[in-house]
């Protein structure tokens, strides 16, 4: 309640104001404010001795604002990726630990198991992990690297670090991430990372299907068709063509 009132002002509140509009009792809005501080969902200005959302709730909605128009603007290139290939479409982004989906397409044969917008893999073990995680800056990388417990999903999966990192390196140098059955047993794919303004990789997006109706053989006669819609998409962000990996 109380960030719904300081959220939807279009002035920085009082503490008397927030009190009033929240109906909290003096020490409660200040309890909750404290909380709000420390966290910085709210800032303070110590001049003015008002509130208004802070920097951590700023970037959230700048981040929901961002995947929502990188969604948007990434969709016909997408659906036409997913006509051109027969196989499922994904694209994420990076959340924590997990690659986040923003959009999904079902390739003519849909998977029960495919994932929806909204879920997330684990980066260790999906094609479009591996495409963001080899192009983050390496300090980036490293820490999230640290973070990751890499969980053995299916037989096939890497968890040994250092054989991992060796992964990332090819994907580096080849410009493209792949995933043989390392989430899901009967599932292929192909990814490739998408760069923002700066070079930056701010995505991926991946190709991929049930390895019965396609291998990754198969898969692979699409890497130039994945290049150029994520090459496509980079130019659209902002990205200089060389900081696009060349196929």
């Amino acid at each position: 309640a109380m960030l719904d009132v300081i959220c939807a002002s279009t002035t920085p509140l009082s503490f008397t104001r927030i009190m009033t509009q929240t109906g909290f009792a003096r020490s409660s809005t200040h309890r909750v404010l404290s909380t709000l501080l420390e966290e910085r969902l709210v800032a303070h200005d110590t001049e003015r001795q008002t509130y208004q959302p802070g920097p951590r709730l700023v970037g959230w909605a700048v981040s929901t604002l961002q995947a929502g128009d990188l969604a948007n603007l990434a969709a016909a290139m997408l659906d036409d990726l997913g006509a051109r290939t027969g196989a499922h479409i994904a694209l994420a982004i990076l959340d924590g630990t997990s690659a986040l989906y923003l959009r999904t397409i079902d390739s003519f044969e849909p998977y029960r198991r495919a994932p929806r917008v909204g879920e997330r893999s684990p980066l260790h073990g999906c094609a479009v992990g591996k495409a963001m995680l080899a192009f983050l800056a390496p300090n980036r990388r490293d820490a999230l690297l640290e973070d990751i417990e890499p969980e053995r999903l299916t037989e096939h999966t890497i968890t040994d670090a250092e054989a991992f990192r060796a992964e990332l390196e090819d994907v580096r140098e080849t410009g493209i991430a792949v995933c043989d059955r390392e989430e899901l047993l009967q599932v292929v794919g192909l990814a490739a990372p998408v760069f923002g303004h700066g070079g930056d990789v701010v995505a991926a997006v991946s190709i991929w299907n049930m390895i019965e109706r396609q291998d990754l053989a198969a898969l692979k006669k699409f890497r130039d068709e994945l290049f150029a819609a994520t090459s496509t998409l980079s130019a659209r962000l902002g990205a200089e063509v060389s900081a696009v990996p060349a196929p």
